[in-house]
């Protein structure tokens, strides 16, 4: 299989053939060599964890076209460490405090709540002033309300309660309300940031009143307290580069609402478009997701991840307090077994412990297998049990590998020839080679049941060693005979085409007993019908269940003139092949210069493309949807390119954005977005109502009204998507 593997140095992007259960050592080894990077300095990433040697890519899930990082460990050992520099000398070098004379006061007082600064963690704290210590020789400058900024005072945080001593330089007063520049008017009361000796450098806080505005510049008037009165410094000019120092008033502090702050109040950005902010009223967007209220702030938790708020006590299990490392909450929380640190051991479920690979009980490898990577896509057009085409599937179309096949729907097992159920009939069967008493004639063949072989060891086939039972998937294949089911003896069936139709696929190793096989992949060679079944004694001499199949398919086959000018015509002659795999591709070497009329031919020559026919029907169908007037005329442009094309941008148009499937009970919303009626349901149930695409509030009242219009038309594009659901 292929994997991408990218530096995170560059982002640099290749691909790797590997094997699935290649060990991470052999990768790093495939590694070194496109990358030029020893072994010893790769570290791989995938999935949020570190890739161990002893491990394969089969136990990290590691499956086709995965990207895996690659960081490569730096050399530190002959290069001199940079000089470090501690964190205060930086912010000393920010803030220049040696130019502020004694003179300088800042005003504060026990109680008050502050901004303080932690050097150790390089962060910013709020609490709020516990004491004041004030040097001897400033006892007579000020009193005991106020300090300079020589002094130092203790701080109490508000979550743990610890006690901080810290000097003048490392707080700030607290102030959550920002005044844009533009705000500022004169004769405001505000508190600003100021050097008095270099207004360029940021200095102390000060209580200011606004004696003039310019357009980038303001002038100010600081009030500042020295021996027990306020002294005012006039005529400073601050400039406009300086607008994130401006700041309103605490509002504890001063409890009356100034004209400015309730100008300010509106101004802000945020509001809540559910409550509009509205304190009284309950709401799960802006206040506790759990039960909608809004008090308790000092028992309130916030989610690291998605930022959701919950009360302690609404959470389950409640908690007595906040907690001091990161919290997540129920949707974000990642279950701690996924989580593997460097070094540890991987985690197997119970199921991926018992697997021999894991007891070290073999050393088998499947090599570079295609059938084993797992599959990438589901196809969800049409369920797993589902009987005759699938919508967007056109007979002809070829597979490179039997995953691919998988994908499209067309026949889901991996290895397996038969795909069915014993009480409901075969869906599919793959026409391979691997049973010696096939015979193929294109319009009939003659097919082989399973079993009777011994497949011990993890054997992919083996020769005939026991008798075949009408069982399982024999069983099930007999099934789709329009006759009893008759164990002994086998049945035919009347009239054959009242049974119920087996896609068939060819597969190239078909080629080693029949004419019909295609040169390469898997090729999907549309409808047949069981004739009839009966046992008999094989060339290997034990008894195998036969059963004879006729087509019964409109679509003209491969092999004949018409169906290979349907291919031709629809664009089916390549073979489809996985994401990135040409580019994986070595160019083979041939011996002799192309001709130039080969050249002409392969380059000129384009596939016809034949347009979609849709029918009369669905046309006024089509027409009678007005809520989606506007996305049909963009997808019926896609009519000209084909009916495949056409399917898939219906699909991925009409998808739903909550199951990931095409919508089933379509319902419009007023921001015009579409959804099953049963997604928006769940959703209500949640007591979510808004829309799960672009958040628009829907509100608890909203009535769902199926497009029925839009239902019949994707029922007539996609027959059977809707099954099941």
């Amino acid at each position: 299989m292929f994997i991408q593997v990218r530096r995170d140095s560059d982002n640099r992007i290749e691909k790797l053939d590997v094997s699935k259960c290649a060990s991470i050592e052999v990768v790093k080894e495939s590694i070194s060599k496109i990358f030029h990077v020893p072994v010893d300095k790769q570290r791989l990433f995938f999935g949020g964890k570190q890739l161990e040697n002893e491990y394969n890519l089969l136990d990290y899930r590691v499956n086709l076209n995965d990207m895996i990082i690659l960081m490569v460990r730096e050399d530190v050992s002959n290069k001199s460490l940079p000089e470090t520099k501690s964190i205060e000398t930086k912010d000393d070098a920010a803030i220049d405090y040696s130019l502020v004379t004694p003179n300088d006061v800042q005003y504060y007082k026990v109680g008050d709540r502050v901004q303080y600064y932690v050097s150790s963690s390089d962060t910013w704290f709020e609490g709020t002033i516990k004491g004041i210590n004030i040097p001897e020789e400033n006892f007579q400058l000020i009193d005991q309300s106020s300090f300079t900024s020589n002094a130092s005072f203790e701080v109490t945080e508000l979550e743990s309660q610890k006690v901080f001593e810290l000097s003048s330089g490392d707080i700030t007063p607290y102030s959550k309300l920002q005044i844009p520049f533009g705000f500022l008017k004169v004769n405001d009361e505000i508190m600003v940031n100021y050097n008095l000796k270099n207004p360029e450098c940021r200095g102390i806080w000060y209580l200011a009143v606004i004696a003039s505005v310019s357009v980038d510049s303001l002038k100010v008037t600081l009030k500042t307290l020295v021996n027990k009165k306020f002294v005012e410094v006039n005529d400073c000019i601050i400039n406009g580069k300086m607008a994130k120092f401006f700041f309103a008033l605490d509002r504890y502090e001063y409890p009356e609402q100034s004209d400015l702050e309730k100008v300010l109040e509106n101004y802000q950005d945020y509001k809540c478009s559910r409550c509009k902010n509205n304190p009284s009223k309950k709401c799960r967007q802006c206040g506790c997701v759990v039960c909608g209220g809004k008090q308790d702030d000092s028992k309130t938790i916030l989610c690291d991840e998605c930022d959701d708020s919950y009360h302690l006590y609404c959470l389950d299990p409640p908690l007595e307090a906040v907690p001091e490392d990161d919290w997540y909450c129920q949707q974000c929380r990642r279950d701690t077994n996924e989580i593997v640190k460097a070094g540890e051991k991987l985690k197997f479920s119970k199921k991926r412990q018992q697997m021999k690979s894991v007891t070290n009980e073999t050393t088998r490898d499947w090599g570079k297998g295609m059938a084993c990577v797992g599959r990438t896509k589901v196809c969800s057009i049409v369920r797993s049990n589902h009987f005759g085409v699938v919508p967007g599937v056109e007979v002809g179309t070829c597979w490179k590998y039997r995953i691919q096949v998988s994908e499209a729907g067309i026949h889901r097992p991996h290895v397996a020839g038969i795909h069915g159920r014993h009480d409901e009939g075969a869906y599919s069967i793959v026409l391979s080679g691997g049973y010696e008493d096939d015979i193929d004639s294109g319009d009939t063949f003659i097919y082989t049941g399973s079993g009777g072989r011994d497949l011990t060891g993890n054997k992919r086939t083996a020769q005939q060693s026991s008798d075949q039972e009408l069982t399982r998937n024999n069983l099930a294949l007999a099934r789709n005979c329009a006759a009893p089911i008759n164990a002994v003896n086998g049945a035919v069936a009347k009239n054959w085409k009242k049974g119920k139709p087996v896609r068939v696929v060819r597969n190239f190793k078909v080629n080693k007993h029949s004419k019909y096989g295609p040169a390469e992949g898997n090729r999907y060679d549309g409808i047949y019908k069981v004739v009839k079944y009966y046992p008999v004694k094989g060339k290997s001499g034990f008894t195998v269940w036969r059963y004879e199949l006729k087509r019964d398919d409109p679509t003209p086959a491969p092999w004949t003139k018409e169906g290979k000018q349907f291919i031709e015509d629809h664009g089916l002659n390549q073979v489809i092949c996985p994401e990135g795999y040409e580019e994986n591709q070595k160019p083979e070497k041939t011996s002799r210069k192309r001709a130039l009329s080969d050249i002409s031919e392969t380059t000129n020559k384009k596939p016809k493309i034949v347009p979609y026919k849709l029918e009369n029907s669905l046309k006024n169908l089509i027409e009678s949807d007005k809520n989606n007037e506007k996305l049909w005329k963009t997808l019926m442009t896609f009519v000209s390119e084909g009916k495949q094309k056409f399917l898939s941008e219906i699909q991925a148009a009409f998808e739903c954005i909550c199951c990931q499937e095409v919508v089933n009970l379509p319902v419009s919303t007023p921001c015009n977005h579409i959804f099953c009626k049963d997604c928006l349901n769940r959703s209500f149930k949640a007591e979510i109502y808004s829309c799960p695409t672009c958040r628009h509030d829907l509100t608890s009242t909203f009535k769902m009204v199926v497009n029925s219009k839009l239902q019949e038309v994707l029922n007539g594009l996609l027959p059977g998507y809707a099954e099941g659901r």
